[in-house]
């Protein structure tokens, strides 16, 4: 019950920041990426877990209350979703970033990291660790500011481990501290 309670308050959380941020519309289908497609790596690992539905260890704490549960199936389009929304490929935000690159002296991409140069847009910060030339782990640090309230929220994917998303909201009713742990034993 107190697992059902708190995903209902994140949801709840995850829509009234989303409805509140202004975000330009969303990338046209076959337009040109000029950043890492975010939204098409996780959709693909979205669909992947959706197929093999791994044993999955969930966590969610709001707050000082914390829930845990061993879960044989999860509907991961949605519990994925935030990775998606935070794709940074919008035709608006193009000259929004600034990209650095991390190259090893074999000249192999280790990492690639977009800092946004805007406050407008809600996606901070991208970062992309990649080994032996496959996606690692992806993190991603947003901020959301409202009238009603201030939100920070970070979002770590790490293939075939699992992925966490934290957020902290600040505002006038309160603070609230969020977090939902999947992993994949």
């Amino acid at each position: 019950m107190v697992i059902r309670y708190l995903i209902r308050s994140f949801w709840l959380f995850t829509i009234l920041t989303t409805l509140l941020a202004c975000t330009p519309e969303d990338t046209k289908k076959g337009a040109h990426l000029a950043f890492f497609d975010l939204e098409g790596y996780i959709r693909q690992q979205a669909s992947e877990l959706q197929r093999n539905q791994p044993k999955a260890v969930k966590s969610v704490s709001l707050g000082d209350r914390v829930e845990e549960k061993v879960l044989s199936t999860l509907d991961y389009e949605k519990e994925l979703d935030l990775f998606v929304q935070a794709d940074i490929n919008k035709p608006a935000w193009r000259d929004k970033y600034t990209v650095d690159s991390l190259v090893n002296q074999a000249g192999v991409l280790e990492s690639v990291t977009y800092e946004a140069t805007d406050e407008k847009v809600p996606t901070r910060r991208l970062h992309v660790v990649f080994m032996d030339g496959k996606v690692s782990r992806v993190l991603v640090e947003e901020f959301f500011s409202s009238a009603i309230a201030d939100t920070r929220r970070e979002l770590t994917f790490m293939p075939g481990l699992g992925y966490q998303i934290t957020s902290v909201q600040t505002g006038k009713a309160g603070n609230k501290n969020m977090r939902i742990n999947v992993a994949w034993p």
